[in-house]
């Protein structure tokens, strides 16, 4: 059985109350499970995105629960965590990563990477010219 990773991005709107916003991780978990249960032997890791706006309350309760702040041009938060598919075999987890980005660090990082990725190119060009 060949296994494979999935990543899973969701968009929420501007301007979500604090509540809305922490109910984002939940929302991830639970469509973890649910592609686990349709996948139950094939899926070796899941890479969630969660691209939402933050304020300073978000930004509390993120690291009240242990995310790691990533660097980046706006807000982006990363944490490690697992799921475990079947209640009767909770030996059996699945990881997780769930990184929260903000829309304005979506925007700037991947402007930084195409930049960086540009720079490259060139400095690539050059080395085989001479």
């Amino acid at each position: 059985v060949v296994k494979f990773d999935i990543v899973v991005v969701e968009l929420k709107k501007l301007g979500l109350k604090l509540a809305k916003k922490e109910e984002l991780v939940s929302q991830l978990k639970q469509r973890a499970r649910k592609l686990l249960q349709h996948y139950p032997d094939r899926i070796q890791r899941i890479w969630f995105y969660g691209i939402i706006d933050f304020d300073d309350e978000f930004v509390r309760s993120l690291k009240e629960e242990d995310y790691l702040e990533v660097y980046s041009g706006g807000k982006y938060f990363y944490k490690e965590s697992n799921i475990i598919p079947d209640k009767d075999k909770p030996e059996f987890k699945v990881p997780i990563g769930l990184n929260l980005i903000s829309f304005d660090s979506l925007i700037l990082d991947a402007k930084s990477r195409n930049n960086t990725f540009l720079e490259i190119l060139k400095e690539g060009l050059k080395e085989s010219v001479k």
